[in-house]
């Protein structure tokens, strides 16, 4: 799965191929809405999506949105150390 999500300035955005590339975006986007509302809504999508696949392929997504989420803080805490 190609990670071409990143956050901050140099964001970018590819569009998902495969189920777990499009859960990974979909809890990825859940977790980091503006609003309770759109991670709830987010959140309705992720659940379509994890009704028509395995176990194996969630927990490969779960797992995936995590290593987004880490490099997404390692951005963070970079960013107020050298701003």
């Amino acid at each position: 799965m190609q990670q071409n999500i990143s956050a901050g300035k140099d964001e970018v955005y590819k569009e998902p191929t495969t189920d777990v590339e499009a859960l990974t975006l979909a809890l990825y986007l859940a977790i980091t809405a503006s609003t309770d509302e759109k991670s709830q809504q987010t959140m309705e999508i992720v659940h379509t999506l994890a009704e028509r696949m395995s176990e194996t392929e969630i927990a490969y997504a779960k797992t995936q949105t995590q290593k987004l989420m880490e490099k997404l803080m390692d951005q963070i805490k970079q960013s107020k150390t050298h701003g």
